[in-house]
């Protein structure tokens, strides 16, 4: 029996550039598309994965210590260091209604998508997969995970399995990036929304186009064809058959909602006068820039936008520089969980023969 361990180790360090032994090159199943990264930089990537993690914590820090440089490190420091700790509490119990309502929603559209994945398990795996994704470059490790972990047999097919997961992310990415429109047009920012409005419809048109292309009868008979249509049916029944469209709006609102409440506790956590309407207006925006898989863990990139949008909002920018390391730190004490399933399966598999590691 192939290790499902050695079957994600493989993944990542494919999907961080690594050259790798196992899987044969023939018989691997996962083939990241790295055709929109210049040829230079992908090559650069391939030979020195751990340089450029480095320049991804580098970067991080880099950042980080620039806020620094741009308010007085004790208006910081200060705050955090005497956090309340009743709101921190609030906080850390606000991430286990938000990790339930994500695994529930990949849970209901994996079972959507024809692979069986109780909620138990998506909740499980879910906590290994946002550790993973917050002290790893890229932002996507964890997920890679997620599929590896889950796929194998008859059940559960890797196809299936990877764009059950690829759909809850786009899902939870959709909904995010609408608050945040809505929040754009409410603060009277037209150019934030007019980019996210463009940035939106470009995702929509092609997704409808590549649809569209796939409906082609000479499209229609060949291997990409059917492929499409295997994943049109996919989507029409895990997000517009039946209550479909319910489910997932209300778990992906939901769990961003408790997202925002996290970071809105972590702010009255060091006494900002910050509001829960302005927590709404302002939070999207903090988060949609975290995304972006500049840094670890969207480490710098969040505290500098915090900075900018608490100052917009008419709140000390050095709130939000103090807020976004405290939810930051919060968001990680939230996911540690997800180490107990990772040290369990390395704990069986250091039990098994070697001839049942590989």
């Amino acid at each position: 029996m192939r290790s499902r361990v050695c079957h994600v180790r493989t993944l990542i360090h494919e999907m961080f550039g690594g050259r790798t032994v196992w899987p044969p090159k023939e018989e691997r199943e996962i083939v990241p598309d790295e055709s929109f990264v210049p040829s230079r930089l992908r090559q650069l990537w391939r030979d020195h994965p751990r340089a450029t993690a480095a320049l991804r914590w580098a970067l991080g820090l880099g950042l980080l210590a620039l806020t620094l440089t741009w308010i007085d490190p004790a208006e910081v420091l200060t705050p955090i260091g005497a956090a309340d700790p009743v709101w921190l509490a609030l906080a850390l119990l606000l991430s286990l209604p938000m990790m339930l309502l994500m695994a529930v929603r990949w849970s209901f559209t994996a079972r959507r998508m024809g692979v069986e994945l109780p909620l138990r398990t998506a909740w499980r795996d879910y906590y290994v997969s946002a550790l993973l994704n917050s002290v790893l470059p890229g932002g996507v490790a964890g997920d890679v995970v997620r599929v590896a972990r889950q796929a194998g047999g008859p059940a559960r097919p890797l196809g299936p399995v990877a764009r059950s997961v690829v759909v809850e992310r786009a899902v939870g990415q959709l909904v995010l990036w609408l608050m945040l429109l809505t929040s754009a047009v409410l603060w009277g920012l037209g150019d934030v929304a007019l980019a996210v409005s463009v940035a939106l419809s470009i995702a929509v048109i092609g997704a409808l186009v590549l649809v569209g292309l796939g409906a082609h009868p000479r499209v229609a008979s060949t291997a990409p064809g059917r492929l499409i249509a295997r994943i049109r049916g996919e989507l029409r029944a895990a997000l517009l058959s039946g209550w479909a469209l319910v489910v997932q709006l209300s778990t992906s609102v939901g769990s961003l909602i408790a997202f925002i409440g996290m970071y809105y506790c972590c702010t009255r956590a060091i006494g900002s006068v910050m509001t829960p309407a302005q927590a709404l207006l302002v939070v999207p925006g903090i988060l949609a820039v975290t995304t972006v898989p500049l840094t670890v863990g969207g480490w710098g990139v969040r505290e500098l936008s915090a900075m900018a949008l608490f100052e917009l909002a008419g709140i000390p920018s050095a709130d939000g520089a103090a807020s976004s390391v405290l939810f930051g730190a919060a968001c990680l004490v939230a996911m540690l969980p997800g180490v107990v399933p990772l040290l369990r399966r390395s704990t069986v598999e250091a039990r098994l023969p070697e001839g049942d590691r590989s």
